[in-house]
């Protein structure tokens, strides 16, 4: 929880949302509705994401730009192409996929850091794994996915720990099944 609702929370409560709807259980309409305006909402003209509803008044903050925006902009699209959103298409995954891989240092330079959105353009350790997830769910709905997933399982696979685990942040005492339940969740889908 936050003091305010931020995009990538959104989104991911948005991609269970459509997930459940198709296994066939009812939804509360309105809450899906209203989670994706406000997603909307928080898209840039650029593609990326506003990092919560607070920043919406400093979209130039340097977290609400595209490298800040790397691990939140691809569950963004993710939701709002599962659930047939007309700003996202194939061109905008593209676009998505080639900024999460040009500027992937980004998110290197975030991951493992003590404190959350120290590094540069605010970014976290704790959407790196996550990003990478959703970066794959969206890989999968390309026509032609390129190299993508080879650039995907190169950013995963030489991360795993002594332990057989991956993290990317230290929360709390979760930090290692979060980050190496994302990562397999990836890769698996990778294959």
């Amino acid at each position: 929880p936050s003091m305010e609702g931020t995009s990538f929370g959104t989104a991911a409560g948005l991609a269970a949302l459509h997930e459940a709807k198709q296994a066939g259980l009812a939804l509360p309409e309105g809450l899906a509705r209203r989670a994706r305006a406000r997603l909307r909402e928080s898209r840039k003209p650029d593609g990326s994401f506003l990092y919560d509803v607070g920043l919406r008044y400093a979209p130039a903050h340097l977290a609400n730009r595209p490298a800040g925006s790397l691990g939140r902009t691809q569950a963004g699209h993710f939701a709002m192409s599962a659930w047939g959103e007309a700003a996202v298409g194939e061109r905008e995954i593209r676009q998505g996929l080639d900024t999460f891989f040009r500027e992937h240092r980004f998110l290197e330079l975030g991951r493992k850091r003590q404190h959350p959105h120290e590094s540069w353009y605010y970014t976290s350790g704790y959407y790196y794994y996550f990003g990478h997830y959703y970066a794959e769910l969206l890989i999968e709905r390309l026509a032609d996915a390129g190299d993508f997933r080879d650039k995907l399982k190169a950013s995963i696979l030489p991360l795993q720990e002594e332990d057989g685990s991956w993290w990317d942040y230290k929360l709390w005492d979760y930090g290692k099944p979060y980050g190496t339940a994302f990562a397999v969740m990836a890769l698996l889908r990778c294959r």
